[in-house]
């Protein structure tokens, strides 16, 4: 059994969580709460620029931006989140640029989160 005496055993439930884990497939996903998504009266302040600064102004950033696309200024974002690239590129939908292109990108909380915030106006 594991751990080994004199360890005590794992309880119940963390063998059915372990349980559960290897029969979807065992995959190196990380433990997310999607019910804590929150997808109304998003901000590009509050809730679209944090996330441009923490994923993608490394590249895309004021200073000699890669494919000419700025994500740091809301200007910037509004423009291809209008013509539909950044949900193309964010969501690796085919004939998009995958961004980041490294990775496993965005959670699908902050891609819903991207997407809410273009159906709701791109709101400042």
């Amino acid at each position: 059994r594991m751990p080994p005496p004199p360890y005590p055993a794992l309880p119940t439930e963390t063998i059915a969580m372990v349980r559960k884990w290897i029969e979807q497939g065992a995959k190196n996903n990380a433990c997310r709460d999607t019910s804590a998504c929150d997808t109304l009266n998003l901000s590009f302040a509050t809730h679209i620029q944090p996330m441009m600064q923490a994923n993608c102004v490394g590249c895309h950033g004021a200073n000699n931006p890669s494919a000419g696309i700025n994500l740091s200024t809301l200007s910037g974002v509004r423009t291809v989140a209008t013509n539909g690239k950044l949900v193309g590129a964010v969501s690796k939908q085919a004939g998009f640029v995958p961004m980041p292109p490294a990775g496993n990108g965005l959670s699908s909380c902050h891609i819903n989160q991207i997407k809410s915030w273009i159906n709701q106006g791109m709101q400042p």
